[in-house]
């Protein structure tokens, strides 16, 4: 009795099959092909609060009086500044001219926002020029790493160790 054999496409390769090749899926938990997060749905970082802290006018109200200055919605700069929604290059770019406008100097929208967390200049006071609002030691060393802002004691430097040293 002869064995069914799989159907040819006339002049297609002896050698392939044409028929229908059932695949296999994964096994539950295997980890699918790796792909990279489209551009839309990466966090955006971003260090404004940084910026409005060196703005006396920003201290009362600070979300509403930029909201105002930028011309955007308080709602937007609010998701923009809680970092819940990617904004819009106008958005950054609304922020960084209100900014401008009170510090009086101008902002590279790259100052402002980072696709990766890191900035051209690590630290805003440096960017600035402000004699500072944290010890220099926690941009140069690692032993910083782990420290949360606002632990820092004011009146102090704080050393790799741990401990204080007198300004």
């Amino acid at each position: 009795m002869p064995t069914e054999q799989p159907s040819q496409r006339p002049g297609a390769d002896p050698g392939s099959r044409t028929d229908k090749t059932r695949i296999e899926p994964l096994e539950p938990g295997s980890p699918g092909p790796e792909r990279p997060r489209p551009i839309n749905n990466r966090r955006v970082y971003n260090r404004v609060a940084a910026f409005m802290q060196h703005v006396t006018w920003y201290g009362c109200r600070s979300q509403a009086r930029l909201a105002a200055d930028a011309g955007v919605s308080e709602a937007a700069l609010s998701r923009f500044l809680a970092n819940q929604s990617n904004p819009s290059y106008a958005l950054v770019e609304a922020v960084c001219g209100a900014l401008e406008k009170r510090l009086k100097q101008p902002i590279p929208p790259r100052e402002l926002v980072s696709m990766d967390g890191n900035y051209p200049t690590p630290s805003v006071c440096d960017f600035l020029g402000c004699r500072g609002c944290t010890p220099r030691a926690v941009y140069e060393s690692e032993a910083f790493s782990q420290v949360k802002p606002g632990q820092f004691r004011f009146g102090a430097e704080a050393t790799a160790d741990g401990g204080e040293e007198a300004i």
